[in-house]
């Protein structure tokens, strides 16, 4: 997973959080990662359930890419 905060204001942080469950929403305790305007995350990760992102001021944009290896 690939998100990217292309805000140039500071200040426009995204929170980043991994849902304890499927339809539930992030807690605090689930935030781990705080993405600055400008800057990106790269998650190696599998079997993900959900990802919450949460700004922090003003209306941020996040381009996201979920990338996934083919079958076979």
């Amino acid at each position: 997973l690939f998100l990217n905060n292309l805000s140039s204001t500071a200040g426009e942080y995204v929170q980043v959080a991994l849902r304890a469950a499927a339809g539930t929403a992030a807690a605090a305790a689930d935030w781990f990662a705080v993405v600055g305007p400008g800057e990106f995350l790269f998650i190696p990760i599998s079997d993900m359930q959900s990802v919450d992102l949460e700004p922090a001021a003003g209306p941020p944009a996040v381009a996201i890419l979920l990338m996934e290896k083919a079958l076979g």
